[in-house]
């Protein structure tokens, strides 16, 4: 085990270059699994000031990042100064991505691209009537499909993540089945995680490990013969 240990701790770490910035608590979903499912802020139009988030950048940019993830606590699209946020990131030669549930008008996400956005993160935790569910979005899938077969189209990169739960853990081959149709470049599976407000509710939500191996291990097989990264 010492040695183990030892051979660890002489390998070369690699920080991570990205740094995520949380920009306003306005979303237009509902998700049972959310971090924040249970803070009276969510869904409020509490947005952060600009200033506050161009410090924080300047501050990763200083420490040696070169990517910013827009990633909450809502929905990154809903902050009213998401442009001028991607076009102060591109500006400074910041990479940019934000995690979005894709419900914004395609328009909007072609104009961020034009700015500069690197590609887009997009929540998809189900499909069909799971989809509706997990989210309390009648249009989430619809939406969702909609803005993937535009990206396709157009050739701009996305990444999917999926937050894995009882609504879904028997979906997961069918979802990445899916991703590769429309072309997602990196498929990354989210254990539940019981931060905040979620002691005593995690059973609610959440897949014993074991269950979820299985499901796992068959959906990610097609995307590495795909050469999708998982």
């Amino acid at each position: 085990a010492d040695q183990r240990i030892g051979s660890f701790k002489e390998k070369t770490v690699i920080p991570c270059p990205r740094i995520g910035v949380n920009a306003t608590w306005a979303c237009s979903w509902s998700c049972c699994h959310c971090f924040y499912v249970r803070n009276p802020n969510l869904h409020k139009q509490i947005h952060r000031p600009f200033s506050e988030l161009k410090y924080e950048i300047d501050l990763g940019k200083s420490r040696g990042f070169d990517h910013v993830v827009l990633i909450g606590y809502g929905e990154p699209m809903l902050y009213p100064e998401v442009a001028e946020l991607i076009a102060y990131c591109t500006s400074i030669g910041m990479a940019s991505s934000i995690i979005t549930n894709g419900m914004a008008p395609i328009g909007q996400y072609a104009a961020l691209f034009d700015l500069g956005l690197d590609h887009l993160h997009i929540s998809t935790h189900g499909i069909g009537d799971a989809m509706e569910a997990i989210t309390g979005s009648k249009t989430a899938d619809a939406r969702q499909c909609e803005l993937k077969g535009w990206l396709l189209e157009n050739g701009y990169p996305y990444r999917v993540n999926v937050t894995l739960k009882r609504l879904n853990y028997n979906l997961l081959s069918e979802i990445a089945k899916r991703e590769i149709d429309f072309g997602c470049r990196h498929f990354v599976f989210l254990g539940m995680l019981p931060h905040y407000e979620w002691a005593g509710h995690v059973q609610e939500v959440a897949m014993p490990y074991a269950e979820l191996r299985p499901e796992i291990e068959k959906a990610v097989r097609p995307g590495f013969e795909n050469k999708m990264i998982a």
